[in-house]
């Protein structure tokens, strides 16, 4: 239930953000707001969801968000 069917794009896109920041307080907040748009995302494409997204299902979306990246 955890597919996304946009790919988890704007987080893969947000994380790919943290390489042109050369501060590291920007590039944390970079990768914050990444991890930000993953139940973001989540909420918007399973409404009907009964539960939100928890930290056993966040993590591997995280995994693969960074991967794509």
């Amino acid at each position: 239930h955890q597919v996304s069917p946009s790919g988890w794009r704007s987080a893969v896109l947000r994380f790919n953000g943290v390489v042109e920041r050369t501060l590291p307080c920007d590039k944390l907040a970079s990768l914050v707001e990444a991890a930000k748009d993953i139940p973001r995302i989540y909420r918007d494409e399973h409404p009907h969801a009964e539960k939100p997204l928890g930290a056993d299902e966040f993590l591997p979306i995280f995994i693969w968000v960074v991967s794509q990246s």
